[in-house]
């Protein structure tokens, strides 16, 4: 329950006022009942690579489904030119195997001889709730919130907001399984023989799909060896498609590859799937032979 550190720090506060004298910092401790909440997600099997989910994949999709989707989110501010020190306020998650704790947290990190991560900094007023992610089956699991919440408080710093409001943000947060979201990528890659020169095999692809637009890294070419980078659309995706074209026997070689992000959601889809992938590659093989 909650010490009475905090109504004595009030008179610690005025007598060190009156004397001149820094206020020594207190803490505070409880636990808070809150209202429960179950979200059932389920992801389907990656038909591009094949791998499972696993339960770390589920829970760090579930930390990022409650920073992502919060009305609190961490901000820092660093003091006095250094990284050693700076203030912080927002959510913060840490997580293991089958378990996330979600910290609303204001605090600083002073006193660290290097930079500290958050979650050890020692002057923070915070309220964390537990979260359990239990695995139920194959690729599928029930994320419940509750029922106590760890109250901390800090003289140095007020709480972020009430208890009940942060609690709500939480469920809100973690809702709706379509946020919860696994991110995959899939290399691809092929070569394609094609009766051309390479000058009419980049123009057939120019023509096309249009060249994607780089902030740094331009694309290179050389007489002998040209390389170049297009817009494939993957799905619901457009992604840049490399192509390095090289003289071959009467005609070209095109080399081609390409990385096709895409994501599982909780709600069983799959952004990008397999299908997608091979009707790109038709479309890679249309182009250059067209």
């Amino acid at each position: 329950m909650k010490s009475d550190c905090l109504v004595g720090a009030g008179g610690v506060l005025a007598a060190c006022f009156l004397s001149g004298c820094a206020a020594p910092t207190t803490f505070s401790d409880e636990s808070v009942h809150i209202s429960t909440s179950e979200t059932s997600v389920h992801f389907v099997r990656d038909s591009i690579s094949g791998a499972p989910v696993t339960p770390t994949d589920i829970v760090n999709a579930v930390a990022s489904a409650a920073n992502a989707n919060t009305h609190f989110p961490l901000r820092t501010e660093y003091k006095y030119q250094t990284t050693k020190f700076y203030n912080f306020e927002g959510l913060y998650t840490t997580q293991t195997a089958n378990h996330m704790t979600a910290s609303y947290a204001r605090g600083d990190t002073r006193g660290a001889a290097i930079q500290t991560p958050i979650p050890s900094a020692r002057l923070q007023s915070k309220v964390s709730f537990s979260v359990d992610v239990d695995s139920v089956g194959e690729s599928s699991a029930k994320i419940k919130i509750g029922p106590e919440a760890s109250v901390r408080l800090c003289t140095e710093y007020p709480e972020l907001a009430a208890t009940q409001t942060l609690a709500a943000d939480l469920r809100s947060a973690l809702s709706s399984p379509e946020n919860f979201i696994i991110h995959r990528s899939a290399p691809v890659s092929g070569e394609i023989n094609v009766p051309f020169n390479s000058e009419s095999t980049y123009a057939n692809f120019l023509r096309k799909l249009g060249a994607y637009q780089f902030s740094k890294n331009e694309p290179k070419a050389s007489d002998i060896e040209k390389f170049a980078a297009y817009n494939l659309q993957v799905g619901t995706r457009k992604v840049p498609l490399y192509v390095n074209v090289m003289p071959y026997r009467n005609g070209s070689k095109v080399l081609y590859k390409m990385n096709v992000p895409y994501e599982l959601r909780g709600n069983g889809v799959q952004t990008i799937g397999l299908n997608d992938i091979n009707e790109a590659k038709k479309k890679i093989a249309a182009v250059a032979n067209d």
